[in-house]
């Protein structure tokens, strides 16, 4: 049994569709009926999916910061306009 890579051209996702396509490729990885090129396609696949998730999480995270510092500045500056 063969696992056609028919997956290069749809979108990369980090939604709960992205998840489950990890979630995919992780379990095609484990069939032991797959060529070691397919196994080659399937971990590029998986580790493109999990960078992508790194990437938003990261920015995701960074913007929460530059948010809270933005806030506290306000709250600085409203407290020293206050006094």
């Amino acid at each position: 049994m063969k696992i056609k890579q028919s997956n290069k051209n749809k979108n990369v996702t980090t939604n709960n569709g992205g998840r489950n396509e990890i979630e995919r490729l992780e379990i095609s990885l484990n069939d032991p009926n797959i060529s070691r090129t397919t196994k080659v396609g399937l971990k590029k696949q998986l580790a493109k999916l999990k960078a992508v998730q790194i990437r938003e999480l990261r920015k995701r995270e960074q913007g929460q910061r530059e948010a809270q510092r933005r806030a506290d500045a306000d709250k600085k500056r409203s407290d020293e306009a206050g006094k």
